[in-house]
């Protein structure tokens, strides 16, 4: 059965104006999420993935700018919408695991304060039946009843980040966005982390979406997944079509620096740095750093093309991709 589709954000750009000019974070950037599944955004820091998702929340800076496009939930353009009706839609309908927890929670409130005021702000709720609700879910993500009289500095990281999926969760939304939430924890907690969010996913069957420039944690939580490069959607398709059969060249790249258990070899670097968006780029974005530029790139702007079935990649030469994989394999060819 076909998911019906819960977010679509279209064309979206989004613009930062800075001291040193306008950065151009977001442009054009379009994909969807159905109900129930993990759709991932990956790319490396900077390429726009953490904007987006402040986007979808009306979270974005005071020097920020939407300047095209659509953000689409539940039939209703949330770019549109009141502040107050989607201050109504925050938490109840979508909410943020954030990406430090550290930092997350209120020092001065309790963790039992911090989670029933997110619950009572929205939901008309008493203390004891909050507390039944938050000792559920506290069940589910693996933490005791007993530290809810506590506060943020008596838990450890990886308590701190269960406490943020518990409140994510607290209030039933129908998706879920994770911005890089293992990030400050260390490789064994990351690991109890991941597991935990694509179990309860599974579970609950809410929809994630979940930002990383891990190529490798997005493979482990995603079906389908969407590549960022410089502001703009590079490749977007299945997950394991992605991974097995890459279209554009940097996604080539990310593999090829992405470290595999299941497979002894050289780590090869993506040479360079990518622009800066104060000034778009003629051509492609990723020409400077592409080993298999040729003059069209530097040129012309590619769309993102319809490469086989739902795969999409903003490449001018996708007939060369069998190639062009086997070549990208070689350090060489990226020195």
């Amino acid at each position: 059965m076909v998911k019906p589709t819960l977010l679509d954000v279209k064309n979206l750009a989004i613009e930062y104006t800075m001291r040193g000019g306008v950065i151009h974070a977001i442009d054009g950037v379009s994909f969807e999420v159905k109900a129930g599944e993990c759709f991932g955004l990956v790319g490396e820091s900077g390429c726009g993935k953490s904007t987006a998702a402040k986007a979808i929340l009306g979270l974005w800076a005071s020097n920020a700018a939407v300047t095209a496009g659509e953000i689409i939930f539940n039939g209703r353009d949330l770019l549109r919408i009141g502040r107050g009706d989607l201050s109504r839609v925050r938490w109840k309908e979508i909410a943020l695991i954030p990406q430090n927890a550290m930092n997350a929670l209120d020092p001065v409130y309790t963790i039992f304060d911090q989670i029933y005021e997110a619950m009572r702000i929205h939901k008309n709720v008493r203390k004891p039946e909050a507390r039944e609700r938050i000792a559920e879910l506290f069940g589910l993500v693996g933490l005791k009843e007993d530290i809810l009289t506590h506060f943020p500095h008596q838990l450890s990281g990886g308590m701190k980040q269960r406490v943020c999926i518990a409140m994510a969760l607290a209030l039933e939304p129908q998706l879920v966005i994770a911005d890089e939430p293992t990030t400050a924890l260390d490789v064994l907690i990351q690991d109890q982390i991941l597991q935990l969010v694509k179990g309860l996913q599974i579970r609950l069957q809410v929809a994630v979406l979940y930002i990383s420039h891990d190529i490798s944690i997005i493979s482990h939580m995603c079906t389908r997944i969407a590549v960022m490069y410089a502001g703009r959607i590079v490749e977007l398709g299945d997950l394991r079509g992605v991974l097995k059969t890459p279209y554009h060249p940097y996604t080539m790249g990310l593999l090829n620096a992405t470290p595999n258990i299941g497979q002894v070899r050289e780590l090869i670097s993506i040479p360079g740095v990518p622009p800066d968006l104060r000034v778009v780029p003629k051509g492609c974005r990723f020409a400077p750093r592409c080993p298999f530029v040729k003059d069209r790139c530097r040129l012309e702007d590619p769309d993102l093309y319809a490469v086989d079935g739902d795969r999409r990649a903003r490449c001018f030469f996708t007939s060369e991709a069998l190639t062009f994989r086997e070549l990208a394999q070689q350090e060489q060819t990226w020195k």
